[in-house]
């Protein structure tokens, strides 16, 4: 994998089958953007499966598939504002947040988060301050509570199909 305690930015790289004992399987950043990326089958022993970013987060285009962490975040962990735009959040498991977590804004427009798992909150995604979804479709998601989507703040929807999962939020 990749640890950068800086801000990154990467076009068309892909991370594949990387194991990281701590944080982000297969990248460990201060801040990212990412665009047209791949991120499989990556497992960390703490958050963000595939991805770990300290800091603001941009995927763009980027597909998140089938990463493990045994912390928050199994496809991807954002400590501050996750912004998503295209791409795909498949297949991912972890603790809370099961194909991503963002520690602050979420804003996603036209990422389908599908087959994700937590064996806690927000089985496709978790997010701890105000979520926008444009044009998502959270499917076969799992989770204890929310198996589509958790926000702890404000929830925006336009155009977005959850696919008889639960989105909550939680005040």
């Amino acid at each position: 994998g990749l640890v950068a305690n800086q801000t990154l930015a990467m076009v068309g790289t892909q991370f594949i089958s990387n194991t990281a004992g701590g944080n982000g399987g297969g990248i460990a950043v201060g801040s990212a953007t990412l665009t047209g990326g791949l991120l499989q089958g990556n497992t960390s022993g703490g958050q963000g499966g595939g991805l770990r970013a300290g800091g603001t987060l941009v995927l763009s285009g980027t597909q998140v598939l089938s990463n493990t962490s045994t912390g928050n975040g199994g496809g991807v962990f954002a400590n501050g504002a996750a912004t998503l735009t295209g791409g795909l959040i498949h297949g991912n498991t972890g603790s809370r947040g099961g194909g991503l977590e963002a520690n602050s804004t979420l804003a996603v427009d036209g990422t389908p988060f599908i087959g994700n798992t937590a064996s806690g909150y927000g089985g496709g995604a978790y997010a701890v301050g105000a979520a926008t979804l444009n044009d998502g479709l959270f499917q076969s998601n799992t989770g204890l509570r929310a198996g589509g989507l958790e926000t702890n703040s404000t929830l925006t929807l336009t155009g977005t199909d959850r696919q008889g999962r639960a989105i909550e939020v939680v005040t």
